[in-house]
């Protein structure tokens, strides 16, 4: 092979003299993998991609015109793996840092934020979306087992209504279409989806049929961004659609629904559980749910049918559900690796938590509306393995943590005075949790059947 020196349009040049065609294969793999976020097992790539929304498609570019190898390997590559963009970091970890999602239709400027936390600060260009429908076909996408596609529509985070369907994105958001059509084909091959679009009707249905065509996903990320609209008005993704009672499914290892602005139909969700039953990651997020019971209960029995899970979050923008019925009671929720907990309900309060077996749960995140001074305290001492918590809602200080089975002494060293004397804060706090001990637990607070108060009525 000649010696090649090819310089990207990013400004970085490649020097690669001699290579054998095996070792040109090795370096466009480990390249386009380190672009699309995942470390490779060498640090020898000199390239280092632009910080670009689909930075992997035009990494794979610029590789495949260096020559005839590099095409042929590129091609080969993006066959397989059909990386479009960069995944910073792992989509499901965050640690404390992690904002709680906001009502998408009346917080814009908290919705673009939580949007750019989780996606990054690029997004894709006019000229991306259309072009990843090419690199689709140019690639063989059809035949991927692992495929990862931006095809959110310029512009439309954030806005109102319909004037991201005025004439001048009209096309792109057939582009993207067109790519949810060619995804939404039967392969076998395809194992792992990691999917970014726009909240819009027609989209979120292509989702459901590209989930319930492959039927060997193991690993499926869906997320998208927001168009402000009337709650009427929302796309509506039906978990029942989303499998087929003549499939066999494979079992999936990771579950990501992050769909702000999208309202979730549990009905026929039964199906849909039995292929994530044993996911260690679950994250469901939507502006709320229909379903014929309370909101906390829905995701008390979604929690209980995922007993292996070890990070969840569950996130329902607007609970509209608190005037519901109850349904037959769920019981004991046993999470033996439960690590990670993420509760945002505009009416949660501690009964989802009351019965909540999680002696490994060290991360504790909540977001409610309702002043937890009225509710029912969990047990003292609960989530014995419990090393930080963050909680949000209106009231005091004291009334937050004790109603999580927090003692005053656990708490107090990780909260600032401030904030401790004010009875009415209504921001959200952290606090670093101190080890329960026999001395701690005998402090200021009640034993639990002392300190429990009688909840309000729903």
């Amino acid at each position: 092979m000649n010696p090649v020196d090819n310089t990207f349009d990013c400004g970085t040049t490649i020097d690669t003299p001699g290579l054998t065609m095996a070792q040109v294969r090795t370096f466009v793999r480990e390249t386009l993998r380190c672009s699309s976020g995942i470390k490779p097992p060498s640090t020898s790539s000199v390239f280092r991609p632009p910080p670009r929304a689909v930075n992997a498609m035009h990494v794979a570019t610029a590789l495949s015109l260096v020559n005839g190898a590099y095409r042929t390997a590129v091609h080969r590559q993006m066959s397989t793996e059909l990386h479009m963009f960069v995944v910073e970091h792992q989509v499901e970890l965050h640690g404390i840092d992690q904002p709680f999602a906001p009502t998408a239709c009346y917080a814009p400027a908290h919705l673009r934020h939580y949007l750019r936390f989780h996606y990054g600060e690029a997004r894709p260009s006019q000229d991306d979306v259309l072009e990843q429908g090419r690199a689709f076909d140019r690639w063989d996408g059809r035949n991927a087992s692992s495929v990862r596609l931006d095809i959110r529509v310029p512009g439309a985070c954030g806005s109102i209504g319909g004037l991201t369907t005025s004439p001048q994105y009209f096309h792109h958001w057939v582009a993207a279409a067109m790519v949810m059509c060619r995804l939404s084909i039967p392969n076998l091959n395809l194992k792992a989806l990691h999917l970014r679009v726009t909240s819009k009707s027609d989209l979120i249905m292509k989702v459901e049929e590209v989930l319930s065509a492959s039927i060997n996903l193991t690993d499926v990320v869906i997320e998208s961004d927001c168009i402000c609209s009337p709650p009427n008005d929302l796309p509506i993704l039906n978990l029942g659609r989303t499998t087929s009672h003549t499939k066999q499914y494979a079992s999936l290892d990771r579950l990501v629904l992050r769909l702000p602005g999208v309202v979730i139909d549990t009905t026929g969700q039964a199906s849909l559980i039995n292929r994530s039953r044993n996911v260690p990651f679950l994250c469901v997020v939507a502006d709320r749910v229909i379903d014929p019971g309370p909101t906390w209960q829905w995701a008390q029995g979604l929690l209980k049918a995922h007993s292996a899970v070890k990070y969840a979050d569950i996130s329902i923008t607007t609970d509209d559900t608190d005037t519901r019925p109850r349904g037959q009671a769920v019981g004991m929720v046993r999470l033996l690796f439960l690590e990670h907990l993420m509760v945002n309900f505009s009416q949660a309060d501690t009964e989802l938590l009351r019965d909540l077996d999680a002696p490994n749960l060290r991360l504790l995140q909540l977001k409610t509306n309702v002043s937890l001074s009225t509710v029912e305290c969990c047990q003292l001492g609960q989530f014995a393995s419990l090393h930080d918590a963050e909680i949000s809602c209106p009231g005091s200080i004291r009334n937050r943590f004790t109603a999580i089975g927090i003692s005053d002494e656990q708490y107090k060293a990780g909260v600032p005075e401030q904030c401790r004397r004010n009875k009415f804060y209504h921001g959200a706090v952290r606090c670093r949790v101190t080890p329960v001990v026999p001395s701690t637990c005998s402090g200021s607070n009640s034993p639990p059947s002392a300190s429990k108060r009688l909840r309000t009525s729903r």
